[in-house]
């Protein structure tokens, strides 16, 4: 065996997951066989060599020329395919000749061993300088048409913000659902749901580690376990200062803020939380890194038709 066939049977993976509407069941399921398989998920695709698409077709060309040598691909509709689906994206990512072919000048988007993607939606991700113009105090500024989604780490599927961006804060916000719900958070779920929105908004917030283990109480949760556990968790969660002091005032409508919807999650309780309708006004004059933590505080059900 030569060296770099050893480098890449050893080298780390790191995949860089994408759910589309109506497929939430198929990404819990590839959140569960990557933490089986011991890899920790990247939350760019500069970091990740693999990446995984779970749900139906979404355009991922942008996101998949980001990703550095080697890389593969897994696209997977339903969550009984996520094993073999994985399992052969293992063996073309360690494929010393397929990545050779893959970093050819006529190679460039690498080998299709996956017969679900199409390139149906646009994949906005990038940030393009558009014009100049007076902001409200005058100043003439930069202004760049940012897109946020539908390919992106811990964010609702299919969502796409567009945005005017000036300076650094966002103006002219729009919302659009792209893709076909599914309808996978039934009411039984609701337990579940909400821990899976509170590991979105930690791991947003920059909290890994209790990010991680919302989603594996998630997956307890739904199989019927795991209720005591939730309790232990709940209150580290709710005692660290940094994070409240992170989320208070982000997002604030009717009297409740990001913080509060948290603490919501963790209680159980029925708090009023914005629609759709509401998200633009809420992102408007907010910066980039903010209103990340406002979307993710609020994680509107997209899946749900």
């Amino acid at each position: 065996m030569g060296v770099t066939a050893w480098l890449m049977r050893h080298m780390a993976v790191r995949p860089f997951l994408v759910s589309t509407p109506g497929g939430t069941e198929t990404r819990l399921a590839a959140e569960r066989e990557f933490r089986k398989r011991g890899w920790r998920p990247a939350v760019n695709p500069v970091e990740a060599n693999l990446l995984v698409v779970a749900g139906g077709p979404v355009d991922v060309d942008v996101v998949w020329r980001q990703m550095p040598l080697p890389r593969a691909r897994a696209a997977v509709v339903d969550a009984d395919e996520v094993t073999a689906a994985l399992d052969a994206a293992m063996a073309e990512l360690r494929d010393p000749e397929r990545q050779r072919d893959a970093g050819a000048p006529d190679g460039a988007n690498g080998h299709e061993s996956h017969g679900h993607e199409s390139h149906g939606m646009a994949m906005p991700g990038g940030i393009a300088m558009a014009d100049r113009a007076e902001d409200r105090d005058g100043l003439t500024l930069d202004v760049l048409h940012v897109h946020l989604g539908p390919v992106l780490a811990d964010w609702p599927p299919g969502l796409v913000v567009e945005a005017v961006m000036q300076g650094d804060v966002l103006q002219e916000v729009t919302v659009e659902v792209r893709g076909t719900p599914g309808g996978y958070w039934t009411a039984e779920r609701v337990p579940a749901r909400r821990l899976d929105s509170a590991a979105r908004l930690l791991s947003v917030a920059g909290w890994e580690s209790a990010a991680e283990q919302a989603t594996r109480l998630r997956d307890k949760v739904l199989a019927g376990e795991g209720d005591a556990e939730v309790g232990r968790w709940a209150r580290t969660v709710r005692r660290s200062r940094a994070l409240r002091w992170s989320l208070r005032g982000v997002g604030e409508w009717r009297g409740l803020d990001a913080w509060d919807r948290l603490i919501g999650w963790l209680d159980h309780d029925d708090l009023p939380i914005p629609g759709l309708d509401q998200l633009p006004a809420l992102l408007t004059g907010r910066e980039l890194a903010t209103a990340r933590l406002v979307v993710a505080s609020i994680d509107p059900d997209t899946d749900h038709g």
